[in-house]
């Protein structure tokens, strides 16, 4: 998979963290359509992107500013191993570049510097709907996605010795050793900013210290389910990255 695609949905999230909702799309040409239709404070264009480069795709944007008016700040993505291209990215006309992978204090500076600290506010809390919040986890690793890679695979290879064990606790009846297991789950769902199925662990447990025998089915179902919409996410988001 190319490094563009690869860096588009970390991106994307990053910019969620900012405040920005931000919208992906996939070419230069589609870049500039989006233009066409919408405003948008800033546009992050990859160098390199496949067929329309983001240098020739900035001198297009630039050129129907020319006949329309306006200019949106445009902000070059680049590898490490262009370094030196920083003079390109000027001379097509962009305003400024960052090196990827691309990190969450970087990002919000140049926000910052080329739309203004009132540009990038901070997202209203919203209930935590989904398995996994993913922009959170991000958040956790400092928009490190190599340290996210290593922390999503942990989790992968972790979750099915810790579902195993509760198992078998629930088939011994040992509402103790259920309630050490979810306590290890809830630990675990903390940590992936799974919120949903934290709360479902922290029932089972508060159950199993209590010696509530017949609570111990109905809560150990709801956290398994939530357990495999966490393994589902997980994967989900590895295949992304």
């Amino acid at each position: 998979m190319e490094d563009f695609a690869l860096q588009r949905p970390i991106v994307t999230v990053l910019l969620e963290l900012t405040g920005h909702p931000a919208v992906s799309v996939g070419t230069g040409r589609a870049a500039i359509e989006a233009l066409q239709m919408s405003r948008y404070d800033i546009v992050f264009l990859d160098a390199r992107m496949a067929g329309m480069d983001g240098f020739e795709t900035t001198r297009l944007i630039r050129a129907e500013e020319a006949r329309r008016g306006g200019h949106v700040p445009i902000i070059a993505l680049l590898s490490r191993d262009m370094k030196g291209e920083e003079e390109q990215c000027l001379g097509a006309g962009m305003d400024g570049f960052l090196f990827k992978p691309v990190r969450l204090a970087p990002l919000q500076r140049a926000i910052e510097q080329w739309t203004g600290p009132d540009a990038a506010r901070p997202t209203p809390a919203r209930p935590a709907l989904k398995a996994m919040d993913s922009a959170s986890l991000l958040r956790r690793v400092e928009g490190d996605v190599n340290l996210m890679k290593e922390v999503i695979d942990l989790y992968i290879i972790q979750l099915p010795s810790l579902r195993a064990a509760l198992d078998e606790a629930l088939r011994r009846e040992d509402a103790q050793e259920v309630a050490r297991a979810a306590h290890a789950m809830r630990g675990v769902f903390l940590n992936l900013s799974a919120g949903p199925a934290a709360t479902a662990a922290g029932q089972l447990e508060d159950h199993g210290r209590e010696g509530r025998l017949t609570e111990l089915g109905p809560a150990a179902d709801s956290l398994l389910r939530e357990l495999s919409r966490v393994q589902g996410s997980l994967e989900e988001l590895r295949a992304t990255l």
